[in-house]
């Protein structure tokens, strides 16, 4: 890219040439190997929390719909979310510092609701 780019009618840059994907790497600052977007939304290092628990069993885990698909992020970094990749988290990764127990899973109130029924 010895020579500078110029200026197209809409504003933006045209280059005399096209990039070589080294080029295109370098000019966009990806690592070569390295995923565009990696999951970067953990309250604190993966790891750092109890031994044998990971992510998915974190209380603070909280599902966000994306579209037609469902991705996970860490609801102690709330203010912090954005729309993208790079707030997401892995459920098989190790627990952080932040881990919480969840709370046992209610029933879903039927077999309680038929009791109840059954005897009024």
């Amino acid at each position: 890219m010895s020579e500078p780019p110029e200026r197209t009618s809409s504003g933006l840059l045209a280059y005399r040439y096209a990039m070589t994907p080294e080029q295109r790497r370098k000019f966009h600052g990806i690592r070569k190997g390295a995923s565009k977007a990696e999951a970067h939304g953990y309250y604190a290092e993966p790891g750092g929390g109890p031994k044998g628990e990971h992510c998915r069993s974190c209380l603070h885990a909280v599902p966000v719909q994306a579209g037609n698909r469902r991705v996970y992020k860490c609801g102690l970094m709330r203010p912090r979310w954005t729309h993208g990749l790079g707030t997401d988290i892995r459920l098989r990764s190790p627990a952080c510092s932040g881990w919480e127990q969840k709370k046992p899973a209610q029933g879903s109130g039927r077999a309680e609701f038929r009791e109840n029924e059954a005897g009024a």
